[in-house]
C-alpha cells in the first residue's frame, strides 16, 4: 500500500525522532543535502539544486518507506523568468508540487500551486525546469551523494 506523507511532515516526524535517528549529512555546513534515517522506518532526504547565478532553484524532499522504496516527492522550485503570456513578461515565479509514487515508480501529480514570487498570488506562467533524475530508492539516494553516517549532536 502506498501512503501519502507530505515530504515536510515526514522530516518534522524523523527531526522529532531523537538519538535513536542517524544523520547523515554531505561536505557543505550547514548541511545540505540533508539525509534523515531511522532504521526499521521511514527515511527522508532534502536535496537542492541551484545555478551558480541563482537563475533557478529546485529544492527537493523525497519520502521513503521502510523498505527504503520512494513513497512521496515534493518539490520548490524558483526562477526569475516565469513567462506571463498575457503581458510577455518574464517574472520571479514560485511553483511547489507534490507527488505520490506508484508501486512501479512512476510519479503522479498530487497538487500543483504557481505563485508570483513577489505578491504570492496564484498566476498562470510557463518556465523552463531543469530535468532531475528522482533517487527512487533510499540507498539509491545514499550511493549518488557519497555519504557518511554520524550521530546526531548531544
Amino acid at each position: 500500500m502506498n501512503r501519502r506523507i507530505p515530504g515536510v511532515l515526514l522530516l518534522l516526524l524523523l527531526a522529532m525522532s531523537g538519538s535513536s535517528c542517524c544523520w547523515l549529512f554531505g561536505n557543505h555546513y550547514p548541511p545540505t543535502p540533508q539525509v534523515f534515517h531511522k532504521p526499521g522506518c521511514m527515511s527522508a532526504v532534502q536535496r537542492e539544486c541551484r545555478t551558480p547565478s541563482g537563475d533557478w532553484t529546485l529544492d527537493l524532499d523525497y519520502g521513503y518507506d521502510a523498505q527504503g522504496k520512494l513513497i512521496a516527492v515534493r518539490s520548490r522550485y524558483f526562477t526569475f523568468t516565469g513567462h506571463d503570456s498575457a503581458t510577455g513578461e518574464f517574472l520571479p515565479t514560485r511553483c511547489e508540487r507534490a507527488y505520490d509514487v506508484a508501486p512501479d515508480g512512476k510519479l503522479t501529480l498530487v497538487s500543483e500551486e504557481i505563485r508570483d514570487a513577489k505578491t504570492g498570488d496564484p498566476v498562470k506562467r510557463s518556465f523552463h525546469e531543469p530535468s532531475v533524475k528522482h533517487w527512487m530508492t533510499f540507498e539509491q539516494a545514499l550511493r549518488e551523494l557519497q555519504l557518511e553516517r554520524q550521530h546526531p549532536p548531544s
